[in-house]
């Protein structure tokens, strides 16, 4: 193959910023374009969530970190040509390209304290009297649970116990960001005298090896059976299954209902952890039908009225949030809204080579973009409360965020169809110039 001439490759290249040419590289960028017999869709650049990032630490609001999410760069079109680079005789290209403004924005996520998804290390806090985002120390009780599981997984019923659980995590989690909830979770003792943390205490020393299989688990002492554990915890299960239905989570609601299909109703039978293993491994999976079909016995009927009191205050408390009657810096919840950048003038340098394809014309591949998005400044979307101006001065302060940012950028548009896009369109630029295209 002869290699296009220096002036064959300029005017292909001029070609690409001619707003009457075909081969007009902002369109391209943009919007669906037809060249001849290709296609181009518009170049869609989306930037990997950032992770939460620590952006302050004050006495007022104690950490807080920063999300940003569902990010993407745009307005590709206002790029310009900065000039290019070419060798004839080893057919080595450099393409410098220069965008007006690119536009990156997305939503993005505020959290304070030490966020967790775990809705167990959420149930362990609240024992303690903490906010959920307070930094503990591990729970052992939480350790022996855990070690439990790879016994529970080996049977149909448990394995569905388990995937209920880790599938509708996230939304167990969430549970405990409703006050009301996670103060009755927490505080509630109607039931033996005994709130959740002293029963969760009980059910431990029946776990413990050498317990097993001869201490009593539904018990005050471990010895004889107590009918208030199961109604303490029936009790419980209702409330979760009442705050993710009113949190828009009802398939986390309905798996939280469905434990109580899975395991005997109060009785006048005492079970051991082993015992208990053994109800479960010898029980059928609840199905759909039996979901909808359960029809709950007086016992955990009356438990349901005896809460309805409760469930009138997770529904305000729930609903003040929606309304923006609480205010969610005032709460545990994450704080969401949309941020934008606009990035002035970056200038990226693509490299290449032209080769011969198959036909025997020349084809041009990029293989690389050099050159750093600059530093980029946010502009976060306003919230409520006294948060955000505290929020965007620290973000504005954040000189690592702005690196870390302009990386992810750089990368992302490196990523992106945009070394193709023009590698295609010069490809198409130097074949139609010197043929016409059809």
């Amino acid at each position: 193959m002869s290699r296009p001439s220096a002036s064959e490759f300029s005017r292909a290249w001029r070609s690409l910023w001619d707003k009457k040419s075909p081969y007009y590289l902002p369109n391209a960028l943009s919007k669906k374009t037809r060249v001849g017999f290709s296609w181009f869709r518009p170049v869609e650049v989306p930037v990997p969530d950032s992770g939460q990032i620590v952006v302050l630490n004050s006495s007022a609001f104690g950490i807080v970190t920063i999300n940003l999410q569902n990010a993407s760069v745009s307005n590709l079109s206002s790029v310009v040509s900065d000039g290019f680079e070419y060798d004839e005789k080893t057919g080595k290209l450099a393409a410098s390209l220069r965008f007006a403004s690119l536009l990156y924005s997305g939503d993005y996520e505020v959290r304070r304290g030490r966020a967790t998804g775990d809705a167990l290390k959420l149930a362990s806090r609240s024992f303690k009297g903490l906010p959920i985002f307070a930094a503990v120390d591990p729970d052992p009780n939480l350790t022996l649970a855990k070690s439990f599981q790879p016994k529970l997984s080996q049977t149909p019923n448990g394995q569905q116990m388990l995937s209920n659980y880790y599938t509708h995590n996230a939304a167990f989690a969430q549970a405990f960001q409703n006050q009301a909830f996670a103060y009755h979770w927490a505080n509630d003792s109607m039931y033996g005298g005994k709130n959740t943390q002293a029963w969760a205490a009980l059910t431990s020393n029946a776990a413990q090896p050498g317990n097993t299989s001869n201490v009593v688990v539904n018990s005050s002492d471990g010895k004889t059976y107590d009918p208030n554990y199961g109604y303490h915890a029936f009790h419980m299960q209702n409330l979760v299954t009442v705050t993710c239905n009113n949190q828009n989570n009802p398939d986390a609601g309905t798996a939280a209902s469905t434990f109580k299909l899975a395991t005997l109703s109060p009785s006048a039978t005492p079970q051991t952890v082993d015992s208990t293993f053994n109800v479960v491994a010898t029980g059928t999976p609840p199905s759909s039908a039996d979901v909808a079909n359960f029809v709950p016995p007086p016992w955990l009927a009356a438990i349901e009225e005896n809460n309805k009191h409760i469930h009138e205050k997770i529904r305000q408390e729930e609903e003040d949030v929606r309304r923006g009657v609480i205010i969610r810096e005032e709460t545990i919840r994450p704080i969401r809204s949309g941020f934008r950048s606009n990035v002035p003038a970056p200038s990226l340098k693509l490299t290449g080579t032209v080769e011969e394809n198959a036909e025997g014309n020349p084809q041009v591949k990029f293989d690389s973009i050099d050159g750093t998005v600059q530093d980029v400044e946010l502009a976060l979307g306003v919230f409520p409360g006294n948060l955000h101006p505290e929020l965007t001065a620290a973000v504005g302060k954040a000189g690592f965020l702005k690196s870390v940012l302009s990386r992810q950028v750089t990368n992302s548009l490196a990523a992106s169809p945009l070394l193709s896009h023009v590698g295609r369109l010069l490809t198409l630029s130097l074949i139609g110039n010197q043929r016409p295209i059809r």
